[in-house]
């Protein structure tokens, strides 16, 4: 006898709302908690990115005088969203800062990128 198949509702339910094993549900409540980093693997240590004293990535005049809105102290890395200091915290924002990296991007690459390569 053939096993019963599930009906598209049942399957979109599933793969919305997944039944989990504990050693799942124990994972997720362990993800995303705050962790407090030893000092040896601090975020972002030794990469020459800035950081506030709340460790969020400065950006623009705060990381260096100069700097391009949205660019690290690091020439070429910039941060957006969240990781940044002084963000608002919204997606919408983020996903703005998104758009004007990329523009900042390409006058950051524009001059050390040779043409017809």
């Amino acid at each position: 006898m053939a096993e019963p198949t599930n009906s598209i509702l049942d399957v979109r339910r599933e793969e919305r709302f997944p039944t989990l094993t504990h050693a799942e549900l124990e994972r997720l409540r362990r993800f995303g908690e705050p962790r407090a980093y030893a000092e040896d693997e601090a975020w972002l240590a030794g990469s020459g990115v800035m950081l506030d004293a709340k460790g969020f990535v400065t950006t623009g005049a705060e990381a260096e005088a100069g700097r391009p809105p949205l660019e690290t102290s690091l020439a070429g890395a910039f941060a957006i969203g969240d990781v940044r200091s002084g963000s608002v915290k919204r997606v919408a924002a983020a996903v703005g800062e998104g758009a004007q990296v990329v523009a900042a991007l390409h006058a950051y690459l524009a001059p050390r990128v040779t043409p017809g390569t």
